[in-house]
């Protein structure tokens, strides 16, 4: 750190960038996320990785300021805490219960300070006295977005880009060598060989938005929460060292979600006016890659047939998959403990090898909120799902898992889970009808005289085609077998008009035909006719409103 006295609060300071209810974007401290000064809907920072990262800091920031109200054993344990706060959210925004809380902590959320720097190591230093550019700190993916929308090298942040990156950093930093810290025993040769990536880029994120930024904080603050004495926040404990801490597991949700995966210094410019440099180091490392650590209740778990074992069960924090991620998502998203919702959830994650994902806590308690006191009954709830994707041994982030969705938040009120069965089914089957689009669409290339491929490209333009449609669906979704007979319709409809453009796009061969050639010297002719005849009979067998006996429970 520079020697002269500038500070910067994170209480005081203006450095997250949200957006209000009329959908301006501001700057807000600490204080101004509280204190009801402004009507603030989301955070809208540089990215949804960084904007995770920096709402689950303020409400750890929520949990533990409330859970020293001496008649919570646990938060929001009560009927009574929960509906209080969600009717006190709209008559004031002020909580005065967590500025009070900030003030106390207020020294520990200074970026700049001498001893214990926000979420850094005050005197950390290599053998060598040096650091990296201020880029090191943010990744590389974003780097070049970064320095696309500037026009110039990436080479100062203010204190309050600064500190949006420092906190991403700490959630998302990928593995890879990084710079040995003095002091650190596991330091070789002057490097720090890697650890893996920070906490929260192992997990799939699921973050519930209320109309408001008061309304997302209690949405995501699970009921019946345990805070053990020792789960403290990085702000509460004894400020970190170089060294590793000395702890097995996580104590707890704030531990970790405030997880220090790095050891972080910020280096200034003369003035204090601007962040030139970083030194990044090597900080607590996550035991055993996330198994078992169920802490987290904003990500959903995968079940692991290898690491089971006939005594116990291991469970890994899941991300959101790159690919189809609408439709690869929602199983983990929508299963309830002890509720069958589809055979398709079983299906998808290979019920003969193990057991399903585990619901993220969020999601499951969405059902006892609203039975608590009715107040989200009849309302479409938003859910967005944040991952961030690692290259080659997690050393670099590649990409990033952005996406929302609606659903009826009577769906996860239901002691039958009819909507939620409707949802999996209807995804299911839409993913199951791009699959025979692409088969029929490499059936249309044999047929006019080519190698039979699999068309990946023509069943993913059909998914990411059904996206708006499947989202509206979902956003009205008031009943469950008719419903789902409504979207087979559509999907029918939609795969027919498809068929019939990619018929007219293989040409004259195709329409012809011709024979293929098959084992024991049988032949086969295929057409553009016969290849769409298949798609039609697939379809019929398939898709539920073609069989006017189903009862609702069919297919579950």
């Amino acid at each position: 750190m520079m020697e002269q006295p500038y500070s910067f609060s994170l209480i005081t300071e203006p450095w997250i960038q949200v957006t209000d209810d009329k959908e301006k974007i501001h700057l807000a401290s600490l204080r101004n996320i509280f204190d009801g000064t402004m009507r603030i809907r989301c955070i809208s920072g540089d990215n949804s990785l960084q904007d995770y990262a920096i709402f689950r800091l303020l409400l750890v920031i929520f949990w533990c300021a409330h859970r020293q109200n001496p008649d919570l054993l646990k938060l929001g344990d009560s009927e009574e805490w929960w509906e209080d706060q969600w009717e006190k959210i709209k008559g004031e925004r002020k909580d005065e219960i967590v500025l009070n809380y900030l003030e106390q902590w207020a020294d520990r959320f200074d970026l700049f300070h001498p001893l214990t720097p926000f979420m850094q190591v005050a005197n950390l230093a290599t053998t060598k006295k040096d650091h990296k550019e201020i880029k090191e700190l943010v990744p590389e993916y974003v780097g070049k977005q970064f320095a696309l929308r500037q026009g110039v090298a990436l080479e100062a942040l203010t204190p309050a880009e600064a500190a949006r990156w420092l906190i991403c950093a700490q959630s998302y930093d990928p593995s890879g060598i990084k710079s040995g810290a003095v002091g650190d025993p596991r330091v070789k040769g002057g490097k720090g060989y890697p650890i893996g990536q920070g906490w929260t880029g192992l997990t799939g994120g699921i973050l519930i938005h209320g109309e408001n930024m008061n309304e997302s904080l209690l949405l995501n603050t699970v009921p019946g929460i345990i805070f053990d004495d020792e789960d403290l926040p990085v702000w509460e404990r004894t400020p970190d060292t170089e060294k590793e801490r000395a702890v097995s597991i996580p104590k707890g949700p704030c531990d970790l979600l405030t997880w220090q995966a790095r050891r972080i210094r910020l280096f200034t410019d003369e003035g204090g006016k601007e962040v030139t440099g970083v030194l990044l180091c090597n900080g607590d490392r996550i035991p055993e890659s996330g198994a078992n650590t169920f802490h987290d209740p904003m990500t959903p778990y995968r079940y692991s047939a290898n690491k089971s074992t006939a005594t116990q069960e291991v469970f890994y924090p899941r991300p959101h998959d790159e690919d189809l991620t609408l439709w690869r998502s929602l199983d983990p998203l929508l299963i309830r403990e002890g509720k069958d919702i589809g055979i398709e959830t079983a299906q998808s994650y290979g019920k003969k090898k193990g057991k399903p994902p585990r619901a993220a806590k969020t999601m499951a308690a969405l059902a006892d909120k609203q039975k608590r006191g009715g107040v989200l009954s009849g309302k479409s709830i938003d859910i967005q799902l944040i991952s961030a994707i690692y290259g080659t041994q997690a050393a670099s982030l590649a990409n990033i898992v952005d996406l929302r969705l609606s659903f009826p938040v009577d769906a996860f009120a239901e002691e039958e889970p009819r909507l939620l069965r409707a949802i999996v089914r209807a995804a299911y089957l839409t993913r199951t009808t791009s699959v025979y689009l692409g088969q029929y669409a490499g059936q249309l290339i044999q047929a006019a005289g080519g190698e039979y491929a699999y068309q990946n490209n023509v069943a993913a333009a059909f998914l990411d085609s059904m996206t708006p449609p499947f989202m509206d669906w979902m956003r009205n979704l008031t009943e469950g077998y008719e419903s789902v007979n409504k979207w087979s319709q559509n999907l029918e409809n939609e795969v027919l008009i498809r068929s019939a453009e990619l018929i007219r796009q293989s040409g004259t061969r195709a329409l012809i035909g011709r024979d293929i050639n098959e084992n024991e010297g049988k032949t086969r002719f295929i057409s553009a006719g016969s290849a769409q005849s298949t798609l039609k009979n697939r379809l019929r067998k398939l898709l539920p409103h073609h069989d006017n006996t189903q009862e609702e429970t069919h297919g579950n």
